[in-house]
């Protein structure tokens, strides 16, 4: 299992660097044991950051992370959900925007919540549909609103999928400080010896 994910974490790191990757795959972990072992071997590699932050606290890594669907569930619209989370702390922001609907709510209310609060730095959360397409739109919004949101994409992060992101947002003037990438399965689940 370790030599598994020392190779996958390898892998990613060669495509992005360790320092824009964060491991997020707890949530697929059988058990305590398996996501630290994850993370010692993630560590390793120079992976240095985990949204796991207790195992962060235990094993000296940076607790990273971005808010659930169920943030977003639990204020019942995007816009109040992004201006609560956004307010309530004084971390950086991050805004999941495919909750409900991702184009008519979901960005448009993203953008809102950063021209509100242009003194602040804030994040976006990539996470499932047609993510070139979404990338475009905050892009739009940048020019017109001059916001610069870091952005994170989430959705089964694995060397093909980073590699596609990596490739597009260069292509896009993008630069590579403001984005990220969190891998889950691919780090924690992909290299178990079986399903269980």
């Amino acid at each position: 299992y370790i030599n598994t994910v020392r190779k996958n974490a390898y892998a990613l790191k060669e495509i992005v660097g360790p320092d824009r990757i964060v491991e997020v795959g707890m949530r697929g972990a059988t058990c305590l044991e398996m996501h630290t072992l994850a993370n010692q071997t993630c560590q390793l590699a120079g992976i240095d950051r985990t949204s796991n932050v207790w195992g962060a606290r235990d094993q000296g890594m940076f607790p990273t992370g971005t808010t659930g669907h169920e943030h977003q569930q639990r204020w019942g619209n995007d816009l109040e959900a992004f201006r609560a989370i956004r307010d309530m702390r004084p971390q950086m922001p991050s805004y999941l925007f495919d909750t409900f609907d991702t184009m008519a709510s979901g960005i448009p209310s993203a953008v809102v919540a950063m021209k509100e609060r242009p003194d602040i730095p804030h994040a976006v959360r990539f996470d499932s549909g047609d993510q070139e397409t979404q990338l475009r739109k905050f892009l739009d919004a940048e020019r017109l609103y001059g916001i610069k949101p870091h952005y994170m994409f989430m959705d089964g992060i694995n060397p093909d999928k980073a590699l596609r992101f990596h490739t597009l947002c260069k292509s896009l003037g993008i630069p590579r400080e403001r984005v990220s990438y969190g891998s889950g399965g691919f780090l924690v689940c992909d290299p178990a010896p079986t399903e269980f």
